[in-house]
């Protein structure tokens, strides 16, 4: 609630402060550059305004996800400000400046913003569906690593496992950083039968003794599985 009031209230008073300047200091040059001068002006703050608070305050999901674009953003923003500037100062200096130029100069730098944040809107979208792309490959191998985490935490609660046992799973939870991402359907299949019998076995070690043989057997299924995910790679 503060970010918004501070946000709105440094918008309104830098909008006031421009406008109030020019009525004070700009009222020499003829109407229809003033209006042009202040029109821009206003634009330009507004603009590098919004521009600068996304960037401050953006704390959601999406917004964390485009930070890069966010501040290629503002980099444009504040470039497209200089030369708004730029063009009204050298307005003031050089006699040549009609409006009429000033007006096409203005509305060429306007296309040249518009264009650019597009541009780097359109990035930002690309680049937000390759990221995804690689968060929905990487989940399948998370999975099984958050299972074969939860296996090993069975196993530091017992004192005497087989070395066959321990063995499997020490080969699974090393082996894990070599399994590449995938999305393929076939991969996904393995990776759902992978985690649902090390879970099936997770669930035997609270009977090790009785289950000592299903563990056995359940593990060496689950390597199998491992190795045959371990074959895709894309």
């Amino acid at each position: 609630m503060k970010y918004a009031i501070l946000k709105w209230a440094t918008l309104f008073g830098g909008v006031a402060i421009i406008t109030a300047s020019f009525f004070i200091w700009g009222n020499r040059e003829a109407v229809n550059i003033f209006y042009l001068n202040l029109l821009v002006s206003l634009f330009a703050y507004t603009i590098l305004h919004l521009s600068s608070f996304s960037q401050w305050i953006g704390k959601g999901k999406e917004e964390q996800k485009s930070v890069a674009s966010l501040g290629m953003k503002l980099t444009f923003t504040i470039l497209y400000t200089i030369l708004v500037f730029t063009i009204i100062l050298l307005g003031k200096i050089i006699p040549e400046l009609t409006f009429k130029l000033q007006l096409i100069i203005q509305c060429v730098l306007l296309l040249f913003f518009l264009f650019g944040v597009m541009g780097i809107i359109a990035a930002g979208d690309r680049a937000s569906k390759t990221q995804e792309s690689i968060d929905i490959k990487n989940e399948g191998k998370n999975n099984i690593k958050a299972a074969i985490n939860q296996l090993n935490a069975k196993i530091y609660e017992k004192a005497d496992i087989d070395t066959e046992i321990s063995t499997i799973i020490k080969r699974l939870t090393e082996d894990i950083r070599f399994l590449s991402p995938s999305s393929n359907s076939e991969a996904v299949k393995l990776e759902k039968d992978l985690i649902d019998e090390i879970k099936s076995v997770e669930i035997a070690f609270s009977n090790y003794e009785l289950n000592k043989d299903r563990i056995l057997n359940g593990l060496k299924k689950a390597e199998f599985l491992f190795q045959s995910r371990k074959n895709i790679y894309n």
